[in-house]
Formats: C-alpha cells, structure tokens, sequence
C-alpha cells in the first residue's frame, strides 16, 4: 500500500510537474507575445520620435527662415521710418518755402497795385501831357503857317 501511496504521490507530482510545465510554457508563450507586442510598441514609438524630431528641426527651420524675415522686415520699418522722417523734413521745408513764396505774392500784390496805380498815374499825367503839347503844336502849325503866307508873300513880291 505504501507503494501505492508512493506511485500516486508520483502521479500526482508528475501531473503537477507536468500542469507546471505547460503553465510555464503557456506564461513564456504569454511572455514572447507581449514582449513582441512591446517591442512593435517600442519601434512604434521610435517611429513616432524620428517623426517628431523630424517635425522639430522642420519646425525649427521655420521658426529660423521666420526670425530672419523678421529682422528683414524691421529693417525695411526702420528704412521706411528714415524715409517717412525725410519726406516729413521735406514737407516741412516744403510748407515754409510755400509761405515765403505766399508773403512773395502778397508783396508783389501790393506791388503790382503800387504800378497800377502809377500806371494809371502816369497815363493821366501823360494825357496832360499830350495836350499840352498838342497845344503847342497846333501854336507850332500856326506860326509855320503864317511864316509860310508870309514868305510866299515875300517871293511873289520879290517875283521868284
């Protein structure tokens, strides 16, 4: 009976042994499929990481051609500033010849109303003028007139 005992125990330890061994196969078996599993996971997430560094020094060189258009652009502000500064100046300047040439026109109104009014003088002062010397002329005509009848006179009696 002992001997029964014995060769069921060793049964018993043989289908233990051997349910180990297939739980063991079947955990090993578990384990390659979720460590492959993992490793897909990892090459996965490698994948992920190129693509992401990827997109980063993509971005970065964005980000660089960007900051560089930006200081192209606060340049060309600041020349634009420079020149918006000069064409203020020029308009300045502009607006204060403009006055001098304003208070120009206004002296030369005044001037030429000044001549004008000599003008208008003058024309007065000549007609005067005029007269009187026509006056003396029609007195000129006379005398030549008569100093004319007279030496006609003197040569019909001298019978020229």
């Amino acid at each position: 009976m002992e001997e029964q005992k014995v060769l069921l125990m060793l049964e018993n330890i043989q289908a233990m042994v051997k349910a180990n061994l297939e739980g063991q196969k079947a955990f090993e078996e578990a384990f390659e499929r979720r460590l492959s599993a993992l490793e897909k996971g990892v090459d996965c997430l490698n994948e992920k990481m190129q693509w992401a560094a990827n997109a980063v020094r993509d971005l970065r060189q964005e980000v660089g051609a960007v900051q560089g258009e930006i200081v192209s652009l606060k340049a060309d502000v600041a020349e634009l500033k420079a020149e918006m500064a000069a064409v203020k100046a020029d308009v300045a300047e502009l607006k204060t010849e403009m006055a001098v040439v304003k208070a120009d026109v206004a002296e030369l109104k005044v001037e030429m109303a000044s001549v004008k009014e000599e003008i208008a003088n003058l024309r007065a002062e000549n007609t005067t003028q005029h007269q009187k010397m026509e006056r003396r002329l029609n007195v000129l005509a006379g005398e030549f007139g008569r100093q004319h009848i007279e030496i006609e006179m003197l040569k019909a009696n001298a019978g020229w």
